[in-house]
């Protein structure tokens, strides 16, 4: 999976709570984000906001689905 079918795949999923995302959708939509944030920050504090607001939800399932995945033998995702 490349970094624009990673980003498509968590935009198209994002209400979406159940299966499982791999670990490279995960680390490549968090490097989406990351410049994102970057991007808006310098821009605005305002914009800034705005783009957290908006790659939270489809930031979400990922995030969970990437955590139990690896992590489900280690008990630390009780967050998610």
């Amino acid at each position: 999976m490349n970094f624009t079918e990673a980003v498509k795949a968590c935009f198209q999923k994002y209400a979406t709570f159940s299966g499982r995302a791999g670990k490279p959708e995960f680390w490549w939509f968090f490097l989406f984000q990351i410049g994102v944030f970057f991007v808006a920050a310098y821009i605005s504090e305002i914009l800034y906001g705005i783009a957290a607001l908006a790659l939270l939800l489809p930031g979400r399932p990922s995030a969970r689905a990437a955590c139990t995945t690896s992590a489900r033998a280690a008990g630390c995702c009780w967050w998610a």
